[in-house]
């Protein structure tokens, strides 16, 4: 196991030099990805602390490397897959990666909060519409969440002038959406990134999640009626606990025809 552990710690060195490299493609900031691999070389060492002093048994540490490689090929992908400047909202809380005072682990839920069917959006109208709201439950220990990924099946960016990405009632990024904020996968869907802030929500406390836009005028938009969904893919949510332990929400129901989707339209 002691092998096991120091094999963990190179692949941490090994995944810092691999994102020196990939800096200019990576989907999140530099600094953002420092800050990820310093949470995962603080649980390899402590890690390895508890299996040299006997606190964990050899058989019992199999499932805390097996989530450590995770971490870890997880963030190898996210260094590839985004291209810089995609990191978005000025928004910045002014907080660094909260130390760890405590080994509480959490659990965190995440559950939609139920509204219209269909959300109707007025071209020229200044107000803002809510179009997709969920709940975040943090239990046994205190959360931070680091990001938000929001997925839509059109190209909305033709119509909507600004989104915002409220939490507890305070806007973590504000934002006039363009083509080049977006990442389309395979199945034509376009995912807008939202990072580079620091949300805490204290253990055994909910806060809501609120995604809010505003139409463009009517010289900017193109077509009379425009009909698109908003939802969150699986793993849309990124929070730390206590324990420095990563959390990737919701683990099912995502997608455009999940629990966390809604459907909206643009008309004149």
């Amino acid at each position: 196991m002691k092998y096991q552990a120091k094999t963990l710690l190179s692949l941490v060195i090994v995944l810092g030099i691999s994102i020196s490299f990939q800096r200019a493609e990576a989907a999140i900031s530099f600094v953002e990805l420092q800050r990820e691999i310093g949470v995962v070389s603080i649980m390899v060492s402590n890690l390895s602390q508890d299996i040299q002093s006997g606190r964990i048994s050899p058989e019992a540490a199999k499932s805390e490397i097996q989530r450590i490689s995770q971490i870890i090929n997880s963030l190898m992908r996210e260094s590839s897959l985004f291209s810089q400047g995609q990191v978005l909202g000025a928004y910045s809380s002014g907080r660094d990666f909260a130390p760890v005072t405590s080994s509480r682990e959490a659990v965190v839920v995440l559950e939609p909060i139920s509204g219209s069917s269909v959300v109707r959006m007025n071209i020229g109208n200044t107000f803002s519409n809510t179009l997709l709201s969920f709940s975040v439950k943090s239990l046994r220990s205190d959360i931070e969440v680091r990001r938000i990924d929001v997925t839509f099946d059109e190209r909305i960016w033709r119509y909507v002038g600004e989104i915002t990405l409220s939490a507890g009632g305070k806007i973590l990024a504000r934002i006039d959406p363009q083509h080049s904020d977006f990442f389309e996968n395979a199945k034509g869907e376009y995912t807008l990134r939202f990072g580079g802030f620091s949300y805490f929500i204290p253990m055994n406390s909910t806060r809501t999640v609120t995604l809010t836009m505003k139409p463009r005028d009517r010289s900017s938009s193109a077509g009379e009626i425009f009909d698109a969904k908003v939802f969150l893919n699986n793993g849309a949510l990124r929070a730390v606990d206590e324990a420095n332990i990563q959390h990737s929400l919701p683990s099912q129901h995502g997608g455009s025809n999940g629990s966390f989707s809604r459907k909206f339209e643009i008309v004149y």
